[in-house]
């Protein structure tokens, strides 16, 4: 398939989720800065997306799903979109494919792109590391490259035949990395004598259903142990209200803040964490503010995971390390008694602080924390691609 030499070589980027679109952004910021006006972005993206330059086919909430009973009645209206973006990167005969997490609609969509020799890239691996490993041969079998945000994720796609490169987590170069208390103390009433807590019991409603009640009952047996503190409630919109009410009687002060500005100045203003497993506990490591992680989900999903996984850990710090650096109460171990205990611990053991916050600053330095930009190191390797199929074409 021919390229007309008068027009602009395309690159065709897809992101599905918004996860992908705020990768997406500035990789294309990026390669549009190392290599000015050289190219068209077309595919499927969001705000971040289209504001770096890509023309969208169509909004990306077109496709964009979560959970069995959201996707289910979509599945027509996706698998039609699927469709036509597939036709839409034949058409036009892109120098290189792009997809950006979103592995559902990503992989389907690579898989019909066999009309298209050029090389496809993929960024974020699939957590092949905790569950499901043979998904890295089905990864090596679709794309030319794949592009990772952890360290420990490459070896598990190269012994399956597939270039892979660690970029950096984007992360390190967010406000997570670089956050301070600011003006957030003050205006939510707290002085440097105060104990704060941080209390993350997720965003999904069952998460909140079934976590807030059993934080609560170990903040008070805390209370009982180390007196009067006053608790941090960073939450999202979705379920902000539900949260409110919740903690409304509630034997401590508690501020709730759906603010995503706010999140990172509580995590900074805080003493320790109490938080729901997931990516939030690596916030926490580069916020630098000790934790301990807590899970509790329904026993059957709790089980099938159990059977599947394949990794020691949950907690993205201890993964990260391959030792448990935070305690993780999960499931028959997520009590009250327990948690308080490990809350006490991480407040008020020295030794124990100082033996997380070293661990932070490994975890800083090996996501690429100061020496690693995620997306000027993508546009690298993408630019160096398409200089490789060009020389060879």
């Amino acid at each position: 398939m021919s390229r007309n030499p008068g027009q602009r070589p395309i690159i065709f980027v897809v992101a599905a989720e918004p996860s992908g679109d705020a990768l997406g952004g500035p990789i294309i910021n990026s390669i549009e800065a190392k290599a000015p006006g050289r190219f068209r972005f077309v595919g499927v993206g969001g705000e971040q997306m289209i504001e770096a330059g890509l023309e969208t086919l169509f909004p990306m909430s077109d496709i964009t799903a979560f959970g069995l009973t959201e996707v289910l009645p979509r599945i027509p209206h996706i698998l039609k979109r699927l469709k036509q973006v597939a036709q839409a990167a034949e058409a036009m005969n892109p120098v290189l494919v792009l997809t950006i997490d979103g592995p559902d609609f990503s992989f389907r969509l690579v898989k019909k792109l066999t009309a298209l020799s050029c090389p496809k890239v993929h960024v974020v691996a699939p957590t092949v590391w905790a569950w499901r490993p043979k998904r890295a041969k089905k990864v090596a079998g679709l794309y030319d490259h794949l592009l990772c945000l952890f360290p420990f994720e490459p070896p598990y796609f190269e012994k399956e035949g597939l270039a892979t490169s660690f970029i950096g987590h984007p992360l390190v170069n967010g406000a997570a990395a670089n956050a301070e208390p600011g003006d957030f103390p003050a205006q939510h009433g707290l002085t440097p004598e105060d104990t704060v807590i941080t209390v993350l019991p997720g965003s999904r409603n069952s998460e909140v259903d079934r976590l807030l009640p059993v934080f609560h009952e170990a903040l008070v047996k805390l209370k009982e142990r180390i007196g009067p503190f006053k608790v941090l409630l960073p939450t999202v919109s979705s379920v902000g209200e539900k949260v409110k009410q919740r903690v409304a009687g509630w034997s401590m002060p508690v501020i709730v803040t759906t603010s995503a500005a706010d999140k990172y100045a509580a995590m900074a203003s805080s003493t320790a964490a109490l938080a729901a497993s997931g990516t939030v506990s690596l916030e926490l490591a580069l916020t630098k503010l000790p934790a301990v992680l807590a899970y509790r989900g329904h026993p059957i999903s709790a089980e099938i995971f159990r059977r599947m996984a394949v990794t020691k850990y949950v907690g993205l710090p201890n993964v990260i390390l391959d030792r448990e650096l935070i305690t993780e109460c999960l499931q028959e171990n997520c009590t009250p008694e327990r948690l308080a205990d490990e809350l006490y611990a991480v407040i008020e053991n020295k030794e124990r602080r100082e033996a997380i916050m070293a661990g932070y600053a490994q975890i800083g330095h090996d996501l690429g924390l100061g020496h690693l930009t995620p997306a000027d190191q993508a546009a690298d390797t993408i630019l160096g691609l398409i200089a490789s199929e060009s020389a060879t074409a």
